[in-house]
């Protein structure tokens, strides 16, 4: 069944990664150098020598994988198998089987010189991602298979952004697992001065609910219209569909960016459509302004790229097929000349360090607040009383001579001499004694007052 443009399937395509391949002639398959290999990811690379047997098969611990050719009359057929050792720890309660091998084979007489799948296999709550990549020579000899896997836990969302090259408007729109097509940005109006200062417009692909993102698309128009939609196509021949954006982006670039060029033609409407999956396999340089020449849809210099004109009402020729990914009509592909307008950039959402600094100062100030808000320790266990003469409701004014303040002097000293000798813990629940507490006299008069003035203790 056929779907529209930017309509994915419903779901990553489950099951087991395999493909199969054929050779020239009659070769064996060897392992060059050593995989590399950990718990999140593995990654090898398959050569060919006739001296050798027609099969690989490697254990790396955390990872295994296969690799076979059978060739009969120039005739080949095989397939290769990975797979993750699933351990206890990737499920959330009790041990996990290990996942089993289970081979299937194709003819390989439709297979190009290069073939390059992305496979996604669901082990809740992670998945494991896989790609296979075959580059086939002209020499047999120089064959060479490229295997790759990596452990898919929690993503992060995917951030586009759009550097255009000339005055226009644009608008983003999202593509999500179920079905569903969102505009998430725009219109934007795009000025000449936006392009003089090479301004980059950015947001982030949200997710819908708990459906993650395939897709996403730019719309440009000026006053003609390109639409630029890009997706991940993953899955095995005749059962295709576009993967989940966030783990695509991820196993391909991690947190590093790619880019993609923008394509115009001034004298007619085009829609492409970008797989994702070989454009970020082979990709290819390029400048604005830059010319391409396209022939029935393809080019060789753009991998990955199909372009179409628009159906007669306007809406896009393009529809996702479950048999062949991305796919026109034969008569609304588009053959001619187009220029690079602009850049389109994908990458994971990682906090840039302006933003990881302004969350730093949010804690900070946070921490700052609520210390504040804290009750201050009680001015008993901090500082000492200070005393201070207080004239009687009724009486002169005292003189301050030297014997009061002597004898005020012998107060604060006497007050000391108590706090050594009887200190107790301001709190009974702590162990900690201070020097400073109350003293054990229980009581906050002096014993001796000066005669005709009231002496009063001040706590502060």
């Amino acid at each position: 069944m056929r779907r529209s443009f930017l309509r994915p399937a419903a779901a990553i395509t489950p099951g087991f990664v395999l493909l199969l391949f054929c050779t020239h002639a009659q070769a064996g398959l060897i392992v060059i150098g050593d995989p590399q290999h950990d718990k999140n990811g593995f990654s090898a690379t398959l050569g060919w020598d006739p001296e050798e047997k027609s099969s690989v098969d490697k254990n790396l611990t955390e990872w295994d994988f296969s690799v076979s050719i059978d060739t009969q009359k120039n005739q080949a057929s095989g397939q290769w198998i990975a797979r993750h050792l699933v351990k206890a720890d990737d499920k959330d309660t009790g041990p996990a089987p290990v996942i089993p091998k289970t081979p299937y084979s194709f003819p390989t007489n439709k297979l190009g010189p290069v073939v390059n799948q992305f496979l996604v296999t669901r082990h809740d709550p992670h998945r494991d991602a896989y790609q296979f990549l075959f580059e086939r020579s002209g020499n047999s000899k120089d064959n060479k298979i490229t295997l790759k896997g990596k452990h898919e836990g929690d993503t992060l969302p995917v951030k586009w952004s759009f550097t255009p090259d000339k005055p226009g408007s644009f608008f983003v729109s999202a593509a999500y697992a179920n079905g569903t097509i969102t505009r998430i940005f725009g219109p934007q109006k795009v000025t000449a001065q936006d392009v003089d200062k090479k301004k980059k417009f950015e947001g982030v692909i949200p997710r819908s609910g708990t459906f993650v993102p395939t897709a996403y698309g730019i719309g440009f128009t000026d006053p003609g219209t390109v639409d630029t939609l890009l997706g991940f196509v993953s899955g095995t021949e005749g059962d295709f569909s576009l993967a989940d954006l966030e783990l695509a982006v991820d196993f391909f670039k991690g947190s590093d960016e790619f880019i993609v060029p923008t394509l115009f033609n001034a004298s007619e409407d085009l829609f492409v459509a970008v797989d994702l999956t070989q454009w970020l396999t082979f990709p290819t340089s390029f400048v604005d302004g830059q010319t391409f020449e396209f022939i029935d849809g393809r080019s060789d210099q753009l991998p990955g790229f199909l372009l179409a004109r628009a159906n007669t009402d306007g809406t896009s020729p393009i529809v996702f097929d479950p048999t062949a990914g991305f796919s026109v009509a034969d008569d609304l592909r588009f053959s001619g000349l187009v220029n690079v307008i602009g850049t389109i950039d994908g990458q994971e959402a990682v906090p840039g360090p302006a933003t990881l600094a302004l969350i730093a100062c949010g804690f900070a100030m946070v921490g700052l607040c609520r210390r504040r808000k804290c009750p201050a320790p009680a001015r008993l266990d901090t500082a000492p009383p200070r005393l201070r003469t207080v004239r009687p409701p009724d009486g002169p004014r005292p003189a301050r001579d030297r014997d009061v303040r002597g004898r005020h002097r012998r107060l604060r000293s006497d007050y000391f001499r108590r706090c050594r000798l009887h200190a107790t813990p301001a709190n009974p629940a702590s162990p900690e004694l201070s020097s400073r507490s109350v003293a054990a006299s229980g009581t906050r008069k002096p014993r001796i007052s000066p005669p005709g003035k009231r002496v009063v203790w001040i706590f502060r």
